[in-house]
């Protein structure tokens, strides 16, 4: 990383800096912060009082134990949602009209191919 950080005032009157975050971070650790950010901007009010109030309290272990429960979160919501994507491409129009499971299976047949 050769440029040097860029820190511009966002207003003369007041202490808060902007950082260029495209100097001092990789391209994919850059998705990951606007990911969390846009996770963040999606909490519920009362979600995001009581994310800054485990900030405030939780000892190394519970942040462990919540990580492990927002992760089995995130994956069964990816469950769901690749489900339920599936079998919204999975339909067939004529499912009532097949009478033998050589129907089901060339309509099987031609869904996969």
């Amino acid at each position: 990383m050769s440029e040097p950080i860029k820190l511009t005032h966002s207003n003369r009157d007041s202490k808060s800096m902007i950082i260029d975050l495209s100097k001092i971070l990789e391209p994919t650790q850059i998705e990951n912060i606007q990911l969390a950010l846009k996770i963040l901007a999606h909490l519920p009010t009362d979600a995001y009082t009581a994310l800054q109030h485990i900030e405030e309290i939780a000892s190394s272990e519970d942040w462990q134990k919540l990580s492990y429960q927002i992760a089995r979160t995130l994956v069964d919501a990816q469950y769901e949602i690749t489900h339920r994507q599936i079998i919204e491409q999975m339909k067939v129009d004529n499912l009532d009209e097949m009478e033998s499971d050589d129907d089901i299976l060339a309509a099987a047949l031609k869904l996969t191919s």
